[in-house]
């Protein structure tokens, strides 16, 4: 079952995501802000992280870089939320959705995300298996 981060400060914005999610199939894991949001993703993995850009203590935004630069946690698909009209430049996120939250959307995106992520990684796989087939050939013959 995949599992999903749900950060957000509005208590009820958060209850209502976590219903959705869990109606849907995902195990849910929330936080109330970056800080609290950060320490569960030390102890738990994660498959998605969905985050408002604006929350006290720390944003969506920085919340987003400090995961992108931290490589034990860097690899969750990360959506960022907002009410504002355009999403933030600076940040690497993998979606943007906009308050309310189009739910249908967000899951055909999260669906979308990851069968795009396993592909690469996938291709990355292939890619190291046949850059190491003519090494590994050649120890064959060294050994026979």
């Amino acid at each position: 079952m995949e599992r999903a981060l749900l950060v957000d400060d509005e208590p009820s914005t958060l209850d209502a995501w976590a219903n959705a999610f869990l109606q849907a199939g995902y195990e849910v894991l929330t936080a109330a802000d970056g800080f609290e949001a950060l320490e569960l993703l030390h102890s738990s993995a994660v498959d998605y992280v969905i985050a408002d850009l604006r929350m006290p203590r720390m944003s969506g935004g920085v919340l987003c870089e400090r995961m992108r630069d931290d490589a034990s946690i860097a690899d969750a698909i990360f959506i960022l939320v907002s009410g504002e009209l355009t999403p933030p430049a600076f940040v690497r996120y993998d979606g943007y959705f906009r308050k309310p939250l189009d739910l249908a959307a967000l899951f055909e995106t999260m669906r979308r995300l990851r069968f795009s992520t396993e592909r690469v990684y996938r291709g990355l796989g292939e890619a190291r298996l046949h850059r190491n087939a003519p090494v590994e050939r050649s120890i064959r013959k060294s050994d026979g």
